[in-house]
């Protein structure tokens, strides 16, 4: 199995690298592109899908950019895709219950009832068994709490909030083994 984890120097953002087989992924990068091309030329590897935990316009230019110069598929979430904004690279639009192939990895797609822009993504090895060996959640789970959702009007923050409250409960309920 192939893990990083790249940080933003100064800030609590960080950007990850996983896969098996030589086939990578990067999940969330950062705007040097250019350190993950040169992770994956300098140990062979190669980067097949690029995605995000949350969708935002900075974030989705720096994804692109990275699956256009390496030839990965931009993986963007089904519910913030814009096909007009994505002319030019391969992509494909991704949602709950999809599963991505990295060597003998799955990388499955999970939705947790978090506002629809933001998504979740567990990494599994069928081979040894299905729980998830590493989970990518965005900043929306911290270790030992939780998001607050208060980036909106007071209608919106109800929303989110009761959003926030039904994924923590199915993350219980499905008793992901969350590990980042």
């Amino acid at each position: 199995m192939i893990f990083e984890h790249f940080q933003v120097p100064g800030l609590a953002q960080y950007s990850f690298v996983v896969g098996d087989k030589g086939s990578i992924a990067v999940i969330d990068p950062k705007r040097d592109v250019d350190t993950y091309i040169e992770y994956a030329k300098s140990r062979g590897l190669q980067i097949v899908y690029v995605l995000e935990t949350r969708i935002h316009p900075a974030s989705t230019s720096v994804a692109k950019a990275l699956a256009a110069q390496t030839g990965a598929t931009l993986c963007i979430n089904r519910y913030a895709i814009s096909e007009a904004d994505l002319a030019g690279v391969t992509h494909r639009a991704i949602l709950e219950g999809d599963e991505l192939l990295l060597g003998k990895l799955v990388l499955k797609i999970v939705h947790d009832s978090r506002p629809p822009e933001q998504m979740s993504f567990l990494i599994v090895d069928p081979s040894k068994n299905e729980t998830p060996i590493a989970s990518f959640s965005e900043d929306s789970l911290l270790v030992g709490s939780i998001v607050k959702p208060d980036l909106l009007s007071e209608g919106g923050k109800e929303r989110l909030a009761k959003a926030l409250s039904r994924g923590i409960q199915r993350i219980q309920e499905l008793q992901y083994a969350w590990s980042l």
